[in-house]
């Protein structure tokens, strides 16, 4: 199976950080923000999860996209409130850019939902050293007992959202 590029999708990034922009210019009010992020974050979150998978989701897909978007809303609204705060603005545009990267852990879901039972999983960095103390010590690959038992996904781990991290499955020889 070839690598899934698992990067945000570069439209999805800069929407959002024009969101942040035109919120820190006036031309959107913090309400009218909180709306077009949820839209855009789950346009992208089901986007990501369904080209993963290669396929339409099912139910249980529907519930793996649903549980991702809920902490990625808990995350949002502890934004809104910084932002609600006031002060310096002026990091708005690049933390709203970084939501994007939220559809990382969505194409790792959507990868896994397709993997055969008897294949395995391998947790692949970026190359270089872009990579958290996490993402290092969880390159390599693992059966599919193994991988659950982690209970780790690209996305998930200290590097978050800005995570690179790819999962290839590799079906049983």
């Amino acid at each position: 199976q070839p690598a899934l590029t698992t990067l945000p999708f570069p439209l999805m990034t800069t929407t959002m950080r024009g969101y942040g922009e035109q919120l820190v210019a006036g031309r959107m009010t913090l309400a009218e923000f909180e709306v077009a992020m949820r839209t855009e974050l789950k346009a992208g979150t089901v986007a990501q999860y369904r080209f993963a998978k290669g396929g339409p989701l099912a139910a249980n897909d529907v519930t793996s996209v649903n549980d991702i978007l809920t902490r990625q809303h808990e995350y949002l609204s502890g934004f809104l409130d910084k932002v609600a705060e006031g002060g310096d603005l002026a990091y708005i545009p690049e933390r709203a850019a970084m939501y994007a990267g939220a559809a990382t852990e969505a194409a790792a879901e959507g990868r896994l939902s397709s993997a055969p039972d008897n294949g395995t999983v391998e947790w692949r960095g970026p190359d270089g050293a872009n990579s958290c103390a996490d993402c290092l010590r969880l390159i390599g690959t693992y059966t599919q007992t193994e991988f659950a038992a982690l209970g780790a996904r690209p996305g998930t781990v200290t590097c978050g959202s800005n995570c690179r991290c790819q999962l290839i499955i590799h079906k049983a020889a």
